[in-house]
């Protein structure tokens, strides 16, 4: 029994030494992996970012957030897309450089000048990481951070998001703010005006009684409509655009309670193949491009959008597969091979 007994507090100090062990390893992991972090400061709070680009136009940007929302505030004041400032953030933070050196000559890397310096700024305060060029094999990246002497070779893939056209850094969604609860929709096209208005839970236009099933496709498409490009203000000016079409929406509650889009006719020379129709946004008096298939989806009119009629009763399309299959059965009942 004393045996026993020995054994098993052997096997327990045992245990607890390979357990000890283990968390000194993985502890040891750990400081080892948050040592070769590229960003030291967390990332979650970062209130601003600056890019500034050598080797790509435009050469500076600058983001800032407000209220959880990232803009872009220069070269241009614009709402950013979200996803891919975020992403920006996203593949530093997370980002580890695989080994360090020291060089003599940083211009040999493209890190004096460097191709890019980022800038991300928090509360705590800021940290700016240099970006050279590639090595030349295994399609890696010299990096470092400033305020240090070594270089870092990081794999690619974290430079995504900093090496796009402005465009692309510009949000997408038509709308910034859409009225919450939409109580009418006018439209005029080709000379025509209509509108259709929401009065209780009924939708109604032009004298009928419209299906909610129908409207509320059609509502869900105006407000998930998105940007497919941006037309510069001088390129719309020197243009002038002849408005053909409107569409204007109309609710209660919320930031805005009336949204205005203009649609610019046709012109001689258009491009069909480009399949885009130009659009302005009234709100923030901005000119920017549609696709075609967006845009033949908004022009409802009240027919359009009433209820289904009934089917009538006692055709054949209606009834059941067996009644079907019975009508085509010989008179006698039986099912014969021809």
């Amino acid at each position: 029994m004393k045996r026993l007994f020995l054994s098993a507090a052997l096997l327990v100090a045992l245990l607890a030494a390979y357990y000890a062990l283990q968390r000194r390893e993985f502890s040891k992991t750990e400081a080892e992996d948050a040592a070769k972090q590229l960003v030291r400061m967390p990332l979650a709070n970062v209130k601003t970012i600056d890019v500034i680009r050598s080797v790509q136009q435009p050469p500076v940007l600058k983001f800032e957030r407000r209220d959880d929302k990232w803009w872009i505030v220069s070269p241009i004041e614009y709402r950013a897309n979200q996803i891919t400032v975020s992403g920006l953030v996203t593949q530093f933070d997370n980002k580890k450089y695989e080994r360090e050196f020291t060089v003599d000559d940083l211009a040999k890397f493209d890190l004096a000048p460097s191709q890019y310096t980022v800038t991300f700024t928090t509360e705590q305060g800021s940290e700016t990481i240099l970006v050279g060029k590639k090595t030349p094999v295994d399609n890696n990246i010299y990096a470092k951070r400033a305020d240090a002497e070594g270089v870092f070779v990081v794999s690619a893939g974290f430079t995504y998001n900093i090496e796009k056209p402005l465009d692309d850094y510009r949000e997408k969604e038509v709308f910034w703010q859409y009225p919450e609860a939409v109580t009418r929709v006018g439209f005029t096209a080709s000379g025509e005006a209509w509108q259709i208005e929401k009065k209780g839970d009924v939708w109604f236009g032009h004298g009928l009684t419209l299906a909610t099933d129908k409207v509320e496709p059609l509502l869900t498409r105006l407000e998930s409509m998105r940007i497919r490009d941006h037309i510069p203000n001088e390129v719309a000016a020197e243009r002038a655009y002849r408005i053909e079409n409107t569409l204007t929406i109309q609710g209660t509650g919320g930031a805005v309670s009336m949204q205005r889009l203009e649609f610019a006719a046709q012109e001689l020379g258009d491009d069909s193949a480009s399949k885009t129709y130009r659009m302005r946004i009234v709100d923030r008096d901005e000119w920017v491009t549609i696709s075609d298939y967006v845009y033949d989806g908004l022009w409802k009119r009240p027919h359009d959008l009433v209820p289904d009629p009934p089917q009538p009763e006692g055709e054949a399309g209606d009834l059941p597969a067996e009644d079907v299959e019975q009508m085509h059965m010989p008179l006698d009942g039986h099912a014969h091979d021809h």
